[in-house]
């Protein structure tokens, strides 16, 4: 009896520690996967930023140059 349950034991401890290394393992994807949606959100963003300075550059070049205000009156 006591050989029993010190097999059973010794699955149980396998079994936890066979768990234990999935959840890891899937912790560490999902951390992975994590990062890459930030880096491509980032540069979303930043491709955002940088096409909303451009068209404020255009349009500020555009009334500069068809004399239509001066730059404090323009940028307001």
């Amino acid at each position: 009896m006591i050989e029993a349950n010190h097999t059973i034991a010794q699955k149980v401890d396998q079994l936890r520690e066979t768990l234990q290394n999935l959840q890891e393992k899937t912790k560490l994807e999902l951390q992975s996967q994590q990062k890459k949606w930030v880096l491509i959100l980032n540069a979303l963003i930043g491709s955002q930023v940088l096409f909303t300075i451009r068209d404020n550059l255009l349009g500020l070049e555009y009334v500069k140059g068809n004399g239509l205000g001066n730059m404090i009156s323009t940028l307001m």
